[in-house]
């Protein structure tokens, strides 16, 4: 267990809190840097010529967005690019990431977690003040970065806190710190995020 019963009610309030708020704001409307290209990508999607130079294309920050990009072209392809579906996944992946760093806190302190400590993680990790990002479907980019950046960590916690280190959770954590470098530029940073794990 992570958690105690307590601390896990009180995480899962502070998910659903945080899913029903955004989902009752989110709006079906493209906007910004999803005009410019997303929209080509989807329209290619939809008509069968979307090509792998077109899910790799570098961005205007000069990141490689392939997930997301095929996360676009599936969406626009299955949900006619509704871009509530967008917002509802970057949701997904909020909620997922709060229960993984959940994890790599218990991983780290080797205790279960309380109520006080999941109530103030929760509050920090679903705070709106970034409503911004949460209600813009684009931004499923960093959403997923953080994911696979806290899975990673996990996966390395996990193998440290063992005598015998075991090589398919390095192999696990690398696969992370590529989908995560493959999800946003930012996602570069996995890189030596891990390798200060490991030196520490």
């Amino acid at each position: 267990n992570y958690v105690s019963r307590g601390a896990a009610v009180t995480a899962i309030l502070l998910a659903v809190a945080y899913t029903v708020l955004i989902m009752h704001f989110a709006v079906n409307i493209p906007k910004a840097d999803e005009w410019s290209s997303v929209i080509p990508l989807v329209h290619s999607a939809i008509h069968g010529t979307l090509s792998l130079r077109q899910l790799w294309v570098q961005h205007y920050n000069e990141g490689h967005l392939l997930i997301p990009n095929v996360i676009f072209a599936v969406v626009g392809v299955l949900g006619k690019f509704n871009t509530k579906i967008l917002i509802a996944l970057s949701a997904v992946f909020q909620v997922a990431t709060f229960a993984l760093l959940l994890g790599v806190f218990r991983s780290y302190f080797g205790r279960v977690l309380t109520v006080v400590p999941v109530a103030v993680l929760g509050v920090v990790w679903f705070g709106i003040g970034d409503v911004d990002n949460a209600l813009w479907g684009f931004q499923i980019q960093l959403y997923l970065t953080q994911f696979f950046v806290i899975l990673m960590l996990l996966f390395l916690l996990a193998s440290l806190k063992r005598k015998q280190r075991e090589v398919w959770a390095y192999a696990a954590a690398i696969l992370c710190a590529i989908a995560a470098s493959c999800s946003s530029i930012q996602g570069l940073l996995a890189w030596p995020l891990g390798l200060l794990v490991l030196v520490w």
